[in-house]
């Protein structure tokens, strides 16, 4: 079927992020997926760019594949680790195992 081709690796983040969110709402996670949050002109810098819950809460960053994080993302992450959180990155490169994982 159509979901055995292969990712692209070049994917873009945003075209890679719409891929995610299809499929985990498809599989009944509920996702808020980040844009500009906050009073006025302050929003979350860093902030992981999905809110996902199903069976657990997760923060997930995503990148494209060469992608690296920034010192406010690295800062979330540490925040939400420390706070016994569930905090992931995915990468293009995790697509098969995250859609075993996520199903």
């Amino acid at each position: 079927g159509q979901g055995m081709k292969p990712i692209d690796l070049d994917i873009s983040e945003k075209k890679f992020a719409t891929k995610v969110v299809t499929f985990m709402r498809k599989h009944g996670w509920l996702i808020q997926r980040n844009g500009w949050i906050g009073v006025g002109n302050q929003y979350m810098k860093g902030f992981p760019d999905l809110v996902c819950a199903r069976e657990k809460v997760l923060f997930v960053e995503l990148k494209k594949q060469t992608g690296k994080l920034k010192p406010a993302q690295q800062l979330w992450r540490d925040w939400i680790l420390e706070a016994g959180g569930n905090w992931e990155l995915w990468r293009p490169q995790d697509w098969d195992e995250l859609k075993d994982k996520l199903a």
